[in-house]
């Protein structure tokens, strides 16, 4: 196996439980057209936001959201401090 495929094997391999959706604004149009809505996060002082910092909290709200019935996704927008990401879960009721 040369460089080239054992680099894309591993970064396939990190990938796993972290793919996540990274709208474009036609694709946070296609979404809306979809019918998808954000989820409303509360923290601890009792403030809304549409995104959170906690990937695992996310997750949670996936699960929580399609054991339920509806499609549900992570959306993910970077920022622009290095490393630092935001989260955010649409969902929408299966017809």
């Amino acid at each position: 196996m040369d460089l080239k495929q054992y680099q894309y094997k591993r970064m396939l391999e990190e990938r796993i439980g972290h793919n996540y959706q990274y709208p474009t604004n036609e694709q946070q149009i296609k979404n809306d057209s979809l019918g998808y809505v954000h989820h409303e996060f509360v923290d601890r002082k009792g403030l809304k936001s549409m995104e959170t910092r906690n990937e695992e909290t996310a997750k949670e709200i996936v699960i929580n959201y399609r054991g339920k019935g509806f499609f549900s996704r992570i959306v993910c927008y970077p920022n622009n401090i290095i490393g630092a990401k935001y989260f955010s879960v649409i969902y929408r009721k299966k017809p």
